[in-house]
């Protein structure tokens, strides 16, 4: 039982003690008054003068009763905190000390000789307590023995009370359920979990080392971790079957799920907050051919509010030749990979648009997510059901925009309408396409069958990008890179070049002393976790559509032929906008063939 939960229950049985004691107190008198003497008149005995308690020997008694109130309370607490150790057991204790006390009690009210009664209740009161003292004193320190209550005031000071579940990090745990009650139950039947600790310890290294989702494959001897950091699956370390059950069987139990059930999918959900962030944990677990695989998705707790496309990365130069494509007449396309941070890429160029002087309306699936943006009217259209913007964008006319704003045109009767509305009515046009390139967003585009002269002539420019991880600032180290290798980027080489990279481990030649001795490797980079990277950047290119580009896309609308044709324009492509990056110590080299090899 807590420590809190027993205060309350001694105070309640102080004062029930202490009742018994005063109204039981007649029975310790020294001698009965004579009711012979008071008989009524009307018949029955008088009831007395009042006034039969003995109050020397409520004095007497009550010492014993504080002492053993004290006693019970602090053998409690120190069985909590020394239990492990002394390997006394706190069901045996606690009830052995309350009931001898009750039983010596019982005895004093019971014997009418007050001498022969008092001594038995003292016995009750004090000797589980000293028994306890004894058995207690000879498996704990000298600087711990104690011989009364009082004493061990600066032992409970030092070494204050910690239930086995609290113990480890400190982490806020919000579980899910149907209602409060529901939600409290399942808390209490995960705190009852010998992995209790374990769980917190997970959740928090999650939490800590930024993680976006977390695979869990349950195999016959172990169980495979899996972190996904800013885009990048990390294998972590395997954890053992017995561990890592009773760590999904907490889960479950949290996210209120049946923990007995590895077969059938489920899915639920729970909140948890440390010192850095609040998050909610979905979590998702089927059955598999060797066992069970469980998903986590970590979603942050905390209004993301939208960033300026000069905080996702892009350069102020580039911005410069930007503006002026997105506040004129004409068609944009915005592109990235899918999970290569759409959304963000999609309302940085938003953002940058004057839509304050302009009036924006917009056209999008009612299933699209990216609908609420400040100072742009959307309308729906469900695609599921063979319905396209199309009489949307007709209706919205009516209100004479200067800017459509369309992530999904659909089909190419669309994007004709679009043109047709740039022609007559100067307006701006901005859509959306998943792409490898800026060049292949084109390509793509034209799979929708528009008419190429029309929307060649209005395509004036494509904004895509990709995230590249950056280097963590406290621990990235720098190196000088080979001639060869700078040639090989594009760059002069030059002796003075520094490039950085991911922090390399001393190998274990370098992990000895001057005496040849063994040391401790460092610890991890507390910043990054020992990961080498902390957080994102965006890398954008900017295709600037000129005549011959489309020239090309009316007679060569292909990949290669327009990709040769952007380059002798002068066209930069994604890689050398990353270099850039590599040159100012943001990304490493080997993160920039990472991402270019998708």
């Amino acid at each position: 039982m807590p420590r809190i939960q027993l205060s309350h229950f001694y105070t309640q049985l102080s004062v029930i003690v202490a009742l018994v004691l005063c109204q039981g107190d007649h029975l310790l008198a020294q001698e009965w008054p004579d009711y012979t003497d008071h008989v009524n008149p009307d018949g029955g005995f008088h009831r007395g003068p009042g006034f039969y308690l003995c109050w020397w020997k409520i004095l007497i008694c009550l010492p014993v009763f504080l002492f053993w109130v004290k006693a019970a309370d602090w053998v409690n607490v120190d069985l909590h905190r020394t239990g492990d150790q002394t390997k006394l057991d706190l069901d045996s204790w606690n009830p052995a000390i309350c009931f001898s006390f009750f039983a010596g009690f019982i005895v004093l009210l019971c014997i009418p000789l007050f001498w022969i009664g008092y001594p038995l209740y003292l016995v009750g009161g004090m000797l589980p307590y000293l028994l306890y003292l004894g058995q207690r004193n000879k498996k704990v320190s000298k600087s711990e023995r104690v011989l009364l209550p009082i004493h061990a005031k600066k032992t409970s000071e030092v070494a204050p009370l910690v239930l086995k579940q609290d113990e480890g990090v400190q982490i806020e745990l919000t579980p899910g359920g149907d209602s409060p009650q529901r939600s409290q139950a399942n808390l209490i039947a995960a705190r009852q979990n010998p992995f209790f600790v374990q769980i917190k310890e997970f959740i928090n290294d999650i939490i800590s080392k930024r993680a976006d989702r977390v695979q869990l494959e349950y195999s016959q001897q172990a169980v495979g971790v899996r972190y996904e950091v800013d885009g990048l699956w990390l294998n972590m370390p395997q954890r053992d079957r017995q561990s890592g059950d009773a760590i999904l069987h907490g889960l479950k139990q949290l996210a209120n799920l049946d923990p007995n059930d590895r077969r059938n999918r489920q899915g639920g959900s729970l909140a948890a907050a440390n010192a850095l962030k609040k998050v909610k944990l979905e979590l998702t677990s089927s059955g598999t051919p060797t066992g069970e695989r469980v998903m986590l998705k970590i979603i942050e707790q905390k209004k993301k509010k939208t960033m300026g496309i000069l905080e996702l990365g892009m350069l102020p130069d580039m911005l410069e030749r930007l503006r002026p494509i997105i506040n004129h007449p004409g068609f944009v396309l915005v592109s990235s990979m899918p999970g290569d941070g759409v959304s963000s890429g999609w309302m940085g160029v938003l953002d940058a648009a004057d839509r304050v002087t302009r009036d924006f309306v917009g056209v999008c699936d009612r299933n699209y997510q990216d609908k609420i943006i400040e100072n742009i009217e959307f309308r729906e259209f469900d695609k599921t059901a063979g319905q396209t913007p199309l009489e949307e964008l007709k209706n919205l006319a009516l209100k004479l925009p200067q800017a459509f704003v369309v992530p999904d045109p659909c089909d190419g009767t669309t994007i004709d309408y679009m043109c047709e509305q740039i022609e007559k009515e100067e307006m701006f046009c901005v859509s959306q396409m998943a792409a490898k390139s800026a060049v292949e967003a084109v390509v793509r585009y034209l799979m929708l069958n528009p008419d190429r002269s029309r929307f060649a002539k209005h395509l004036k420019g494509v904004v895509y990008h990709r995230l590249f991880r950056r280097l963590c600032d406290r621990c990235k180290q720098p190196y000088q890179p080979p001639a060869q290798q700078q040639q090989q980027l594009g760059l002069t080489p030059d002796p003075k070049t520094v490039f950085y990279q991911q922090y390399q481990p001393p190998s274990p030649e370098e992990l000895v002393d001057d005496k040849g001795r063994t040391i401790e490797p460092p610890p991890p980079c507390s910043t990054c976790g020992g990961i080498g990277y902390f957080g994102r950047i965006a890398v954008f290119e900017l295709l600037e559509v000129n005549d011959p580009f489309r020239q090309a896309i009316v007679n060569k609308p292909n990949l290669n032929d327009l990709t040769a044709v952007a380059r002798q324009t002068g066209h930069q492509t994604l890689q050398q906008e990353a270099i850039k990056l590599l040159v100012a110590g943001v990304t490493s080299v080997q993160e920039i063939q990472r991402v270019l090899k998708k």
